[in-house]
């Protein structure tokens, strides 16, 4: 009796594994990942790059075949319950599998839906603007920046716009809709920084929500790879536009200003603070950011959920010390979409921001959260609001890291588990989860890949965080006693010197380049993980015998 027991354990312990060896996907997926994995292939699939029309008629068709599949697949189960005892053996087969299949085809149709809509918004959002000029023949425009410049190149910076008015050399004025990308020279925008090396044009300080009146020229779709742009040659007039919201935009352009003079005179520090709290990297050399990509930790520079966690963290803990842990989570929230809006618009800080908000909202309402489920249904929101993020480096970087720690980052965890302690093994865990989740589109989008920057993030986790939350208190000071700012700046120069100075160490390890072997190719890639996936699947499924069977890995 004791015997049979325990072997129906271990079967029990033994399902998971064997289900994922098996490959019942449905049985393991809800149809949430369903969803999102058909939206990434679809969307994936049909690149408006490759694909330069929007593909309805195809998307139409399958998604109504997939809806009357799944139609079908209820009615299988009506028909089953019905009459079960009088159908032949073999169509009672083939309808079991549609009745047990019907939430699958419903997610596949519910997915290629949601693809569909994200490419119609990405094929309208790409046209040129409506306007009766001649785009040719333009030579001012008046728009507005729909975001935050960023760097292209080492000579310009690139924004969307949204079009006001075009005119041509006489003054005829035409009136204009639609979006276009807009590329200001470096010596434009750099005009109004503190360090003024840019003279001889109007320094005003060009950030999201700016309307602005522009001399410059319109490039032909062949130049602009596909993509309609306007390159700018000289400012105009600039200015917000009237109403609380553009006083509001007007302060955050305010305050992003304030903080650039008051981080110039920090030096190195300064520009390293202002590229973690703001994305802006105008006070920090090339050099730095090639040691940090060398070293693993180009994602500590990019804008992303690890920022909102530090800062989101630390106003739990003060929250929590003063008004409980209601409070504390209310304000955090609050601090959040501020720091979202502050530091401007980001794939990564946009899926941080949106996933904290779900699962929070899941923990109110008393629903179970599971990340997995939840990060797919963040991913299909953000799809629906921003689709075009899903060709961005920064969205696919931050999903795949995040998945890889909620994934991959779980296995590893139980296999060391019993090796290391449980502290250093949950850090362990999550690092390499996000390593080996972003490691194809690293050697496919870099050329490269750090090892070092498992062991780098480690090291350098604390040491972050903690320069990111005294930065925003040494600001806060300075701002309040002026008296203190050298202090200040004393006190994060030497916290940058011990940072960069880890960096700049583990830089000098050895990384993996595209180039020296054919493993790193797409395929190959695909097959390196599917056999990963399964032999990590035989681990799993090992190291739960063991342990059933009363082996103890503490000692080893």
């Amino acid at each position: 009796m004791v015997g049979e027991k325990k072997q129906e354990k271990t079967k029990l312990n033994e399902k998971p594994v064997l289900y994922c060896v098996r490959g019942r996907i449905s049985g393991i997926f809800p149809p949430v990942l369903i969803v999102s994995t058909v939206i990434v292939f679809f969307m994936l699939f049909f690149n408006p790059e490759k694909v330069p029309y929007f593909p309805g008629i195809m998307l139409t068709f399958l998604f109504c075949f997939f809806l009357l599949l799944s139609v079908f697949s209820r009615m299988c189960g009506k028909f089953l319950f019905v009459k079960a005892d009088s159908c032949p053996g073999f169509l009672h087969r083939h309808l079991r599998f549609f009745s047990s299949k019907s939430s699958f085809f419903a997610a596949v149709a519910a997915g290629i839906l949601l693809a569909g809509f994200a490419l119609f918004r990405i094929h309208r959002d790409s046209m040129a603007p409506v306007t009766l000029a001649s785009l040719e023949d333009v030579s001012a425009a008046g728009f507005e920046l729909k975001g935050d410049p960023v760097p292209m190149g080492k000579k310009y910076y690139r924004a969307e716009a949204a079009a006001s008015r075009f005119f041509y050399p006489d003054g005829t004025e035409f009136s204009a809709s639609g979006k276009f990308t807009v590329f200001f020279p470096v010596e434009i925008v750099r005009a109004a920084l503190p360090e003024n090396t840019a003279r001889g044009h109007k320094r005003i300080y060009i950030s999201g929500g700016l309307s602005l009146l522009c001399n410059g020229r319109f490039s032909t779709p062949e130049k602009a790879d596909g993509g309609l742009c306007f390159y700018v040659s000289e400012l105009s007039e600039a200015g917000f536009k009237p109403g609380i919201f553009g006083k509001i935009l007007e302060a955050r352009s305010t305050s992003r200003m304030n903080l650039l003079k008051t981080l110039y005179g920090w030096g190195d520090a300064g520009g390293f603070f202002l590229a973690l709290s703001s994305g802006m990297r105008e006070f920090m050399d090339e050099s730095i950011s090639g040691i940090f990509r060398r070293s693993g930790l180009s994602h500590i520079l990019a804008l992303s959920g690890m920022h909102l966690g530090i800062i989101g963290g630390a106003v739990l803990w003060i929250g929590g010390k003063t008004g409980g842990k209601r409070f504390a989570v209310r304000v955090s929230l609050l601090v959040l979409v501020f720091f979202l809006f502050f530091a401007g618009y980001s794939p990564s800080l946009f899926r941080a921001c949106l996933f904290s908000l779900a699962v929070t909202a899941l923990r109110r309402i008393g629903f179970p959260v599971r990340f997995l489920p939840v990060l797919a249904c963040v991913f299909c929101i953000h799809i629906l609001i921003m689709p075009a993020d899903i060709y961005s480096v920064s969205f696919q970087l931050s999903y795949l890291a995040t998945t890889g720690i909620f994934s991959a980052g779980e296995f590893f965890k139980e296999v060391f588990n019993g090796f290391i302690p449980e502290k250093l093994r949950s850090s362990v865990s999550v690092s390499l989860g996000a390593q080996f989740a972003v490691f194809p589109v690293s050697m496919s989008v870099f050329g490269m890949f750090a090892p070092a920057g498992i062991a780098a993030g480690l090291l350098l986790s604390f040491p972050v965080s903690f320069f990111l939350v005294s930065g925003f208190c040494c600001f806060l000071f300075s701002a309040l006693f002026p008296c203190l700012y050298g202090l200040c700046g004393f006190f994060m120069t030497v916290q940058y010197k011990v940072i960069y100075g880890a960096a700049l160490f583990f830089s000098g390890f050895p990384v993996l380049n595209s180039g020296q072997s054919i493993l790193y190719a797409p395929a190959s890639m695909c097959i390196l993980y599917s056999v990963l996936i399964l032999s990590g699947s035989f681990v799993l499924r090992a190291l739960r015998l063991r342990r059933m069977m009363g082996v103890d890995f503490s000692g080893l």
